[in-house]
């Protein structure tokens, strides 16, 4: 509210100090000497009053600058100690399993500047598990199918020999050229003798 309070005074001082360009300073001067002090002094006073004005902001804004630096220090090494808590060999010099989730990391996507930001622990937590998932799956290659041969299916009931179901269609046309008697059906008995 400070900063919004100190931004609308400065605003306020501009306006008022445009008031003061349209002025002819050396005109009034030579003609209104007294008048000249008084525009020259509330003159003085808005230009010091808008410059005091951006100074207070300034330092507002360092002032914040400096929380949010202090909040988000304090923020990571929450984070840190919680990821020590949960994952112990982060904190073991020896260990490469800082480096091992950077790479995984920036492999998967991650810019380098964005793997540096990752400050809650997490995120972290969560890219080592899809680290170790997908080494994990890398190892265990997936089995093919094997196909199977499957026998041919057999209609129920009894089979019929191949000889039989010939003499079957024989007996068929040979009724056939009795009870017609033409002599395409009598071509179709001779054909199949031979």
């Amino acid at each position: 509210m400070y900063a919004n309070a100190l931004q609308m005074l400065e605003q306020d001082q501009q306006a008022k100090l445009k008031e003061y360009e349209s002025i002819d300073w050396n005109t009034l001067k030579e003609d209104d000497p007294y008048q000249y002090m008084l525009k020259k002094d509330e003159y003085n006073d808005v230009k010091a009053k808008m410059d005091n004005a951006r100074q207070q902001q300034t330092l507002v804004q360092q002032q914040q600058q400096e929380q949010a630096m202090r909040a988000r220090a304090d923020f990571v090494q929450d984070q840190y100690s919680k990821l020590i808590e949960q994952l112990p060999e982060w904190a073991d010099k020896n260990s490469t399993v800082k480096d091992d989730i950077r790479k995984f990391a920036i492999d998967s996507g991650y810019a380098p500047e964005e793997v540096e930001q990752l400050a809650d622990h997490r995120s972290v937590l969560i890219l080592k598990k899809a680290m170790e998932f997908d080494k994990l799956t890398s190892k265990v290659a997936p089995k093919k199918k094997a196909v199977k041969t499957v026998p041919k299916v057999q209609k129920s009931g009894r089979g019929k020999p191949k000889g039989e179901e010939a003499n079957n269609k024989a007996k068929v046309k040979r009724t056939q050229l009795r009870k017609s008697g033409q002599v395409k059906d009598a071509a179709s008995v001779f054909y199949d003798m031979l």
